[in-house]
């Protein structure tokens, strides 16, 4: 089997890198070879379509081929719908597309939040901008893909109304990476000027959705030697977010315990996985996350808010995370004060477990009978 994968997007980002991993790992195995289109849409139609017709013609030779969809790879907004009709018109092989941050409905209201009318106008029509457009292509690629793939149950159900979904979605959870023996804990520390202070660790780009304003309002709250990193950078478009959680930090008296480390190098930030105590992941709401299996293949202690996508790793590894509830600054540093306390540096066995269920090779194991499904559903 031939199988096609379309990297769209910068190399750094994380669709990219998940589109390449599995990649690397399916041209391992017998009877498998890849072809691969690599490019990041520049915004401008007319240099970006034909660049995906070409890319199309390319895998028109595999027997299927993979892309990734999330509406900013594929140029935001309406573009996208034009940027993915002009790539599935010209691609004769079948599909098969993983959705990646869909949310049909707006997870959490925010527009509702606002306090002025004007705000919340303001808000909802945004939202609606957004939202319009990615429902119009998540739409369009289960009209057009043979079979669509989410990470999991939860994502299958955020999809259950859109036509075509119950017969199309499949659910294959985001793989864990394999990972070379870390640093010895006490050098990474050492190199990381780090002493006896305790580390709690967010890790990835900074994004609203991910929590960091919950992290930086708990932190008044936990012992005094703990120390909260942003293990990561803010892109271009969230560096005023960054500014705010810097600013907040201070008038909360806490900004000298707040570490933000900017872009990590893979080993620097090994260190980080390393010489932190406890993981956090305080997502108000997500889908599959890399860095939360960044720190699952580390094996860290981690820490999550009560989300269902988390009962889905528990049926497989029940100890897997400590928990915090209701979704509130106390609730997390008393959860996080008893994680720390109960940690003792070593790598956490149920998270472990997590590790070996999800590894690449299971998750590409469990692709490569989709692709077959979707070449089979094709010529049929």
């Amino acid at each position: 089997m031939k199988v096609g994968f379309l990297n769209l997007g910068e190399r750094r980002h994380g669709l990219v890198r998940y589109g390449r991993l599995l990649m690397g790992e399916a041209a391992t195995r017998d009877g498998v070879s890849v072809v691969d289109a690599d490019l990041a849409l520049l915004g401008h139609p007319r240099d970006d379509l034909p660049r995906l017709e070409e890319a199309a013609r390319r895998l028109s030779e595999a027997d299927v081929v993979h892309l990734q969809y999330n509406r900013a790879v594929w140029g935001g907004g309406t573009f996208q719908l034009e940027a993915l009709r002009t790539f599935l018109d010209r691609c004769a092989a079948p599909i098969v597309c993983t959705f990646h941050d869909v949310y049909p409905t707006n997870p959490w209201a925010e527009w509702k939040r606002k306090r002025t009318a004007r705000a919340r106008v303001a808000a909802w029509w945004k939202d609606r901008r957004t939202r319009g457009p990615q429902n119009r292509a998540v739409r369009l690629l289960l009209s057009r893909a043979a079979v669509g793939l989410v990470c999991f149950e939860e994502e299958r159900r955020r999809l259950a109304s859109f036509p075509g979904a119950a017969s199309r979605l499949r659910v294959v959870g985001h793989f864990v990476e394999p990972r070379r023996a870390l640093p010895d804990r006490d050098a990474a520390r050492g190199a990381l000027g780090l002493g006896d202070e305790r580390i709690v660790t967010v890790l990835g780009y900074i994004h609203p959705r991910k929590g960091y304003d919950l992290a930086v309002e708990a932190l008044p709250h936990l012992p005094d030697d703990v120390r909260l990193v942003f293990a990561g950078t803010a892109s271009e478009e969230n560096l005023d977010k960054l500014k705010t959680l810097r600013n907040r930090a201070e008038k909360l008296g806490v900004r000298d315990r707040l570490v933000v480390t900017g872009w990590l190098e893979e080993e620097v930030q090994e260190r980080w996985l390393v010489a932190t105590d406890l993981a956090l992941c305080p997502f108000r709401f997500f889908s599959a996350s890399g860095s939360l299996t960044t720190w699952i293949s580390a094996a860290r202690p981690i820490l999550v808010p009560a989300l269902p996508q988390f009962d889905e790793y528990r049926a497989v590894s029940p100890d897997a995370f400590a928990t915090f509830s209701p979704y509130e600054p106390e609730a997390l540093a008393a959860a996080a004060t008893a994680a720390l306390d109960a940690a003792d540096g070593g790598e956490d066995e149920a998270i472990r477990r997590l590790a070996e269920e999800f590894s690449l090779a299971r998750t590409v194991d469990r692709h490569l009978e989709v692709y077959e499904e979707a070449a089979a559903r094709a010529a049929s």
